[in-house]
């Protein structure tokens, strides 16, 4: 586990699981890491292109906890994909030997080049071949599909609740205008009606994720994805795991969300401010009800020109 290097072929979310594994199979044999040290032996595993996240990183004075290490890294490596979109059509038009470092950046063909290594893995599998054939999941330990896949691990999520999400009845009946985001205590995600603003969005199948509202009601989560909004401050505020739900009435911002983050909220005198690890980076004013956060004037009027 301790020279373990990311590779780049399954995700740095699957990366980070199977060495969480690892040390959970290290603690049943009376060998337990310390969640710290883990958190450092995967940060130093992850490649050259993650020195800027790491450098960000070892600069807070609070580090981060597993559940957030994941997030976060998976949020890092599509910022990087969504950067370098020639790397991978320069690895996918080359002669490629099926683990090309260029592999995991990029859009369009990124999706075209797992289809022929699933297809090739089929070939292997129904031809008898022995040894190592595919992802391995690491929730129910089988081979042929990966974590995000497993029915066993989907089963499990529902269980725990994490596919669905309960919303305070008046944030979703209540019409607001159009790009204002409202601060929910209520809410356990971050939820909006719109695809602007989005640094990367990920397409959701029927009945993958749905929201569950005050009244009882289900609505269909179509898209997941880390959204990017400009406070009054200047300060870019990162919605990590925000869900697209075109049914809602209003964007909603998820207070223990943001507190996992680090983020946390001082109400008073009918307004709020927003701190990051004690420092103020925003403020929202309480309208109706609810407290509506304060955004960048500018800002707003690029995602008001984006409807039009």
């Amino acid at each position: 586990m301790f020279t373990l290097k990311y590779s780049g072929s399954n995700g740095v979310c699957e990366h980070i699981l199977l060495m969480n594994d690892m040390a959970s199979q290290l603690k049943g044999l009376d060998m337990e890491i310390s969640e710290g040290f883990l958190v450092h032996f995967i940060m130093t595993s992850l490649p050259a292109q993650f020195d800027p996240f790491k450098i960000n990183y070892n600069m807070q004075k609070e580090k981060c906890k597993m559940s957030e290490l994941i997030f976060t890294c998976d949020q890092e490596e599509e910022r990087l994909k969504s950067e370098q979109p020639d790397s991978a059509h320069v690895a996918i038009t080359g002669p490629s030997k099926g683990k090309g470092k260029g592999k995991k950046f990029g859009k369009g063909n990124v999706q075209g080049n797992k289809s022929a290594s699933v297809t090739k893995t089929d070939k292997a599998s129904s031809s008898g071949t022995k040894g190592s054939s595919g992802p391995r999941c690491h929730f129910c330990k089988d081979k042929g599909h990966m974590r995000k896949e497993c029915h066993k691990f989907r089963e499990w999520l529902e269980k725990k609740g994490n596919l669905s999400i309960c919303v305070c009845y008046e944030s979703y009946t209540i019409d607001a205008p159009l790009n204002t985001w409202w601060v929910d205590t209520g809410a356990t995600v971050h939820i909006t009606n719109s695809l602007q603003g989005f640094l990367f969005v990920k397409k959701l199948n029927k009945g993958d994720r749905n929201v569950l509202v005050g009244n009882g009601e289900k609505a269909q989560v179509e898209a997941v994805g880390t959204l990017r909004l400009v406070l009054e401050s200047g300060f870019n505020l990162d919605l990590v795991d925000t869900v697209y739900v075109p049914s809602m009435t209003r964007n909603l911002i998820s207070v223990s969300r943001l507190d996992a983050y680090g983020y946390s909220f001082k109400f008073e005198n009918k307004g709020f401010s927003l701190f990051l690890y004690s420092r103020v980076i925003g403020s929202g004013l309480l309208e109706g009800n609810l407290y509506k956060l304060l955004l960048n004037a500018s800002f707003t009027e690029s995602l008001n020109n984006e409807r039009e």
